[in-house]
């Protein structure tokens, strides 16, 4: 990702491949927030390699997020809207997927009903 060094910007990086490891046992429970790490919005493609591997890894474990409030960006303080809307078009307008994400993963991480 842009503000990270050329090393951890690799999605074979061994600490994302650690991540992906737990991902992948169900061990752990991933936000996917592109706003944060990447300096390239509002597309945030630095980011999409690290999106797609760990869909690929365990999509029964994610979680979509804005990463709302979005404090301290500043002038990159992205349109809400348009997060919504990348989500969509990188989660390939998969219907099924996107319910996972969006409503199944949340209630069953937190405990409520979809």
């Amino acid at each position: 990702m842009a503000s990270a060094g050329a090393d951890e910007a690799d999605v074979n990086h061994p600490s994302f491949q650690t991540v992906l490891e737990l991902l992948r046992d169900g061990r752990i429970w991933v936000k996917l927030t592109v706003i944060r790490r990447s300096q390239n919005g509002p597309n945030y493609e630095d980011a999409r390699p690290f999106h797609e591997a760990m869909i690929k890894a365990n999509p029964n474990r994610l979680l979509w997020g804005t990463d709302w409030p979005l404090v301290n960006l500043g002038e990159r303080t992205p349109d809400l809207g348009a997060l919504v809307d990348l989500a969509d078009a990188w989660l390939d307008q998969d219907e099924g997927l996107k319910r996972k994400i969006f409503v199944d993963n949340p209630a069953a991480l937190y405990g409520f009903a979809a």
